[in-house]
C-alpha cells in the first residue's frame, strides 16, 4: 500500500497528494522515437502548500507503456504565459501512460493525475493530455499505476491524504515474520489507518529480522516507488471493502502489519471479511499485497 504524497503498502498504501485540475482535451496522438511536446493546461487545483497554476516551481512527466509496463519517456515541464509544457521523447509506440507530478521544492513531491494516450507515428507533434484525479472508490489510478482506495478527506500536517494499492500480490504464502516469540511493542501494534507506514518500520527493524510480509513490503519497487508498505488492520479493511475495484485478489487470508502480542498478528479473510487477531507469525501461508 502506498501514501500519496508519499508512503506505501503491500496490501500497498500510497500517500498522494493530488491536484484538482481542470481537464483539457486530448490533441494529436504523441509520436515515437522523436520530442513531442506535451502541454499540461488547466492546473489550477492546491495540493498541500501549493497552488500548482500559480507557484509551482517544477512539474514533470513520466511515460510508462501500458502493456510492457516499462518508462518510455520523461521530462520536465516549464510555465509558459500560465502554461505547463515542454518536450519529451517518446520511445515505444502502444498506449502509454503520461504521469503529472508537481512541487515548490524539489523534495516535496505532490501528484496531479494521469491520462492514456496512443503513440503513434513519427512526426513531431503536440499531444495536450488530460488529468483526471483519482477518487477513492478504487476507480482512479495513483501514481505508481495501482488504484486508489481510501480518501482521507483532507491533507493536514502529515501531508497525505490517499492511499493506492498495487495492482497484484506481492507474495502467494509468507509469514509475517521470521521472529516469535519476542513482542515488538506499540510501534508495531497500530490499527488505525494512517499507522501501517510505521508497523512496516518497526516490523523490518526488529532485531534479526530477515523474512517476513513487511520484508517484502519494503522490497517491492511497483511504479518506480519505494515507499510502499504492509496495510494495518483497519487500512487492510478499506482494501478489502473495494477490493472488486481494485482487483487481483484471491479468496484467502491477508496479512496485516498490526502485531498481536508476542507470537500473533491481525489478518483477515477475503472471502468472509472476518479479521483474526492471533495468525501465528511464523505461518507461511498467508497472502500478501501492497
Amino acid at each position: 500500500m502506498k501514501k500519496v504524497t508519499m508512503k506505501k503498502v503491500l496490501v500497498a498504501l500510497v500517500v498522494l497528494a493530488i491536484a484538482t485540475m481542470t481537464a483539457c482535451n486530448l490533441a494529436t496522438p504523441a509520436d515515437t522515437g522523436s520530442s513531442v511536446e506535451v502541454v499540461l493546461g488547466g492546473t489550477e487545483g492546491i495540493k498541500g502548500p501549493i497552488t500548482f497554476g500559480n507557484d509551482a516551481n517544477w512539474v514533470k512527466i513520466k511515460v510508462v507503456n501500458n502493456a510492457s509496463g516499462l518508462q518510455v519517456g520523461s521530462g520536465d515541464l516549464a510555465k509558459t504565459l500560465g502554461v505547463w509544457k515542454g518536450k519529451i521523447t517518446v520511445s515505444e509506440p502502444g498506449t502509454s501512460t503520461f504521469r503529472a507530478t508537481a512541487g515548490y521544492v524539489a523534495a516535496q513531491v505532490s501528484w496531479i493525475g494521469s491520462d492514456n494516450t496512443y503513440i503513434v507515428g513519427t512526426n513531431t507533434g503536440i499531444l495536450t493530455i488530460t488529468v483526471a484525479v483519482p477518487t477513492s472508490n478504487g476507480s482512479g489510478y495513483g501514481p505508481a499505476g495501482g488504484k486508489v482506495f481510501y480518501d482521507k478527506g483532507s491533507y493536514g500536517a502529515d501531508t497525505w491524504r490517499y492511499l493506492e494499492a498495487a495492482p497484484n500480490d506481492q507474495s502467494t504464502g509468507s509469514a509475517w515474520s521470521d521472529i516469535s516469540g519476542t513482542e515488538i511493542g506499540a510501534t508495531a501494534q497500530g490499527t488505525a489507518v494512517g499507522t501501517g507506514q510505521g508497523n512496516t518500520t518497526a516490523i523490518v527493524g526488529q532485531l534479526g529480522c530477515t523474512l517476513g510480509a513487511a520484508k517484502v513490503c519494503k522490497a517491492y519497487s511497483g511504479g518506480g516507488y519505494t515507499d510502499w508498505f504492509l496495510p494495518s488492520k483497519d487500512e487492510l479493511n478499506a482494501m478489502y471493502g473495494k477490493k472488486a475495484a481494485i482487483g487481483g485478489f484471491v479468496i484467502d487470508w491477508y496479512w496485516s502489519s498490526t502485531e498481536y502480542r508476542d507470537a500473533g498478528a491481525w489478518k483477515q479473510s477475503f472471502e468472509t471479511s472476518e479479521q483474526y487477531n492471533d495468525g501465528a507469525k511464523i505461518s507461511s501461508g498467508v497472502y500478501v499485497r501492497v
